[in-house]
């Protein structure tokens, strides 16, 4: 792309910055895939099923020539360098060739998740501007491509459908993956601009759409090589065992688990769909060194009786980018697991930007969500933009190498997410101590503000995940005539325990030492939390069901 060009978010000053320090690296991320002698059969790549079964694998070798038949059959289908191939896919080892074979091309990857709906496919596809779409034949009972085939109206750029499929028993505008590979392999060397768009990431905010960020082989390089150097490369194991429970139609998967895998070498184990048991068998069976996802891993397998350092001898690291996590549950993963576990902060416009790491103190990571990583500045601001104090809460703006571009095709929506200086307004709050440690206390649009004053969501969050009987917790505000919002506490209450009511949770937090002034006033206890399929909690559910409850 063109970096200095309308919708990017780049000036003359920060690419000769990035280029001079190093931040940036002429790299392909196609690169990060290689053969050589120490990984030529180790295994890349794994397919685990449902039930926890290895259904197929792929060795390092095995996993470059599907890779280079995937670039072969995709040109073959007139996919040249800069155009965009959409996929659906759950996970699988494939995933992996796909995304290197699309990659080395010099194309644009996008991601589309297997459980969105006719709606969300066709905008992601349309906007994406995709001209290829390679997805499963289906995905529990639906039939994808039946999805795709219902809006193709609406995609006059999406020239074929390639269906990994078990039946060849598709219309004839539909393309077998297998077809796909027996195209001769691409022999020549990648040589793609590591300036131009790696992948097209959809992310949902405030907006009336969901908005497709631009990250380029540059940015997400910086990202990703960057937080590896952060943590350590032998914390994640060597050779490192990647546990890839994160679907990777969303960007965890694509950075943690294709990307990250394949440059430090290491073995992708991609589980179809997460059940904490087994999950846990996995991480037993296939010996995983390293666990990267939500808070909502984690606390699933640490509520199963086997779930101990014994039973994951091997569990080097466990990460957790995708929200804030609840403090008390890092010493007790820690101890109950035997391993790192490592908060850290990230979005699809910047990976990770924050994060712990084995270098810090223990009792500051275990307290806050890390430093800033290299390449990555933090500043937190008030209402006004105007910097806080050390200590003081404000919203999270940050910039750095690894931040992407802008919105694709929205440069109205870039605009309004960066300040005049240069500085991405990434919607959270936070603040920073004067060592430098940065403190999550939620999302903006999460403030509840109840006669003018703000309830510190995050930190009665925190509590809440303490109380004995509680697996699950949320704080959402609900209308108020009077006081403009109410907080409400959201639960879900820990198997066969006794469900508290809502004098128990405010006694609880009292004696945790709660100002009564930000005690929830309601209490709405669920059976299960909604959540998205990356693990987070759904909120915008929770307020409805708590509005509806207090009527």
């Amino acid at each position: 792309m063109d970096l200095l060009g309308p919708g990017s978010r780049f000036n003359r000053a920060l690419v000769d910055e990035y280029w001079r320090t190093g931040l940036w690296r002429d790299v392909n991320l196609a690169t990060y895939l290689r053969v050589d002698d120490e990984t030529s059969g180790r295994p890349a790549a794994l397919s685990v099923d449902a039930s926890g079964t290895v259904t197929s694998s792929l060795t390092y070798e095995e996993l470059d020539a599907m890779s280079r038949r995937v670039a072969a059959g995709l040109r073959g289908l007139g996919v040249g360098e800069g155009d965009t191939v959409a996929v659906m896919l759950p996970n699988s080892a494939e995933f992996s060739a796909v995304v290197f074979g699309i990659l080395r091309i010099g194309a644009v990857y996008s991601g589309i998740p297997v459980t969105y709906g006719r709606r969300e496919i066709g905008f992601m596809l349309a906007r994406a501007g995709a001209r290829v779409l390679i997805t499963a034949e289906r995905y529990g009972d639906r039939r994808l491509p039946d999805l795709v085939e219902s809006v193709r109206s609406t995609l006059p750029a999406l020239t074929a459908v390639v269906v990994m499929a078990s039946t060849d028993a598709l219309s004839t505008d539909r393309i077998l993956f297998d077809d796909l590979l027996r195209a001769d392999p691409l022999v020549e060397e990648v040589s793609a601009d590591p300036f131009s768009i790696a992948q097209l990431a959809f992310t949902s905010g405030t907006t009336d759409e969901p908005k497709a960020v631009m990250n380029l082989h540059v940015t997400l390089d910086a990202v990703i090589s960057n937080w590896v150097q952060h943590i350590g490369r032998e914390t994640f194991g060597v050779p490192m065992v990647n546990l890839v429970m994160s679907p990777v139609g969303h960007s965890t998967g694509f950075f943690w688990g294709a990307l990250m895998t394949a440059l430090l070498g290491g073995t992708a184990v991609y589980l179809q769909r997460w059940q904490s048991e087994v999950g846990l068998r996995v991480l037993h069976e296939q010996h995983v060194t390293t666990m990267i996802g939500s808070p909502t891993f984690l606390i699933d397998v640490l509520h199963l009786p086997d779930a101990v350092a014994a039973y994951v001898p091997d569990l080097r690291i466990v990460a957790v980018p995708g929200a804030p996590i609840p403090r008390p549950l890092i010493p007790r993963a820690r101890a109950q697991l035997g391993c790192l576990v490592v908060p850290a902060w990230g979005m699809t416009e910047y990976g990770i930007g924050i994060s712990g790491s084995p270098s810090l103190p223990r009792d500051r990571v275990e307290a806050t969500d890390g430093v800033p990583v290299h390449g990555c500045e933090v500043r937190v601001c008030d209402a006004d933009g105007a910097v806080v104090p050390s200590g003081v809460e404000g919203d999270l703006q940050i910039r750095g190498a690894g931040l992407f571009a802008g919105y694709y095709q929205r440069p109205d929506y870039t605009e309004a997410s960066f300040t005049s200086d240069g500085w991405f307004q990434t919607g959270d709050r936070a603040a920073i101590d004067e060592d430098g440690f940065v403190s999550l206390k939620g999302r903006t649009k999460d403030i509840v503000i109840r006669g003018g004053e703000n309830i510190p969501i995050n930190d009665i969050e925190t509590l809440l995940y303490a109380h004995p009987a509680v697996l699950n917790a949320a704080v959402v505000g609900i209308p108020d005539e009077r006081l403009g919002e109410r907080a409400c506490a959201v639960i879900e209450t820990q198997p066969n325990a006794q469900q508290p009511d809502l004098a128990a949770i405010t006694e609880f937090l009292l004696e945790q030492g709660v100002s009564k002034r930000f005690l929830p006033e309601r209490l709405l206890v669920v059976d299960k939390m909604p959540r998205t399929m990356s693990g987070k909690i759904r909120k915008v559910e929770l307020r409805e069901l708590a509005r509806k409850a207090a009527q």
